[in-house]
């Protein structure tokens, strides 16, 4: 597992996901998560913080070197 923080709307939210997982999968649980929370993220993008990483959905977070700490911007089309 490694530690990640999600930022939107200038609020942080600390996350523990696994180093196995790609991309995509990542994306579903992050609006799984905000759904459960009453908000509701139609089509958003995340964007890492500090790195200049250009991932698709079927890519794993291992092969791209995210590790503990590492913070990601989730942008909408309200953003």
């Amino acid at each position: 597992m490694i530690n990640i923080t999600l930022i939107k709307d200038l609020k942080e939210i600390d996350m523990s996901v696994p180093i196995q997982i790609t991309f995509g999968r990542l994306k579903v649980l992050i609006q799984e998560l905000f759904e459960e929370n009453g908000i509701f993220l139609d089509k958003f993008d995340l964007l890492f913080i500090d790195k200049a990483l250009d991932m698709e959905e079927s890519d794993f977070l291992s092969d791209f070197g995210v590790a503990n700490g590492d913070r990601l911007k989730i942008v909408t089309g309200e953003n």
